[in-house]
Order: structure tokens, then C-alpha cells, then sequence
């Protein structure tokens, strides 16, 4: 698979996982809605990585700050601050016990106020795929 082909697979599958993001927090699962959020986020930094290193062998890891790192993006400290939150709701989906105390502890403004920024950083993403 080429590079190309390789980020636009990346950026269907995000688009695809932002859809059941959406379904999610509709039906209350608050700590699944932001670890498909992250899901989403992740595919597209992973995208973005073969776009900024020619290479479809990006890291197989989930922490997002590290993969725009590598990418040598320039982030605000807001960014940072958001990326790095994010990172916490990997685990979410992977392991039940970690799922089960994030869920007791996100409410839906929490979660409505994440997804608001999730949508704005897949905007930003794509848009740094857009400038060569």
C-alpha cells in the first residue's frame, strides 16, 4: 500500500470511529465515548505521522503526544494540556476495572466539553495533512 493510500485508510477508519464516538456518548456510555475518542485521534496522528515521515511504519504505541512529537508539529500548551488528558482514556476500552472507575468519574458535561475539543484537533490534524 502506498503512503497515500495508507493515510487515507487511516483518516476513513477515524471518520468511521467518530460516528461511534457520537452513538456512544448518545447513549450514555461517557468512558467508552472518549476511548473511541481517542481511538479516533489516534488513527488520525498515526496518518499524519506517514504524512510528516514518508513512511506507513508508525510507531505501535497509543500516546498521542508522542506520535505529533514525532510528527514535529507545532503544538500550543493547550494542545499539549488536551493530548496529554486524552492519552488517559486509551486504557479505557482494554482493561474493565480502569473502565469502570473512569466511568463513575466522567459526567456528560465533562465528556460533551472533550468531544467538542476532539472535533476541533480532527479539523486541526487533517488541516496539517493539507499544508505541505
Amino acid at each position: 500500500m502506498t503512503n497515500e493510500k495508507h493515510i487515507q485508510f487511516l483518516i476513513k477508519q477515524a471518520d468511521e470511529d467518530i460516528g461511534a464516538t457520537e452513538a456512544l456518548f448518545q447513549a450514555g456510555y461517557y468512558g467508552q465515548t472518549l476511548f473511541w475518542a481517542h481511538l479516533t485521534l489516534e488513527k488520525l496522528c498515526k496518518a499524519l505521522w506517514v504524512f510528516k515521515n514518508g513512511s506507513e511504519n508508525y510507531p505501535y504505541v497509543h500516546n498521542l503526544l508522542r506520535l505529533l512529537m514525532e510528527c514535529k508539529v507545532d503544538l500550543t500548551d493547550e494542545q499539549k494540556l488536551f493530548y496529554a488528558e486524552m492519552n488517559q482514556f486509551q486504557a479505557a476500552g482494554r482493561y474493565g476495572d480502569y473502565l469502570q472507575k473512569l466511568e463513575s468519574t466522567v459526567t456528560s458535561d465533562v465528556c460533551e466539553k472533550l468531544l467538542l475539543e476532539v472535533k476541533n484537533q480532527i479539523l486541526w490534524i487533517k488541516q496539517q495533512m493539507a499544508n505541505k
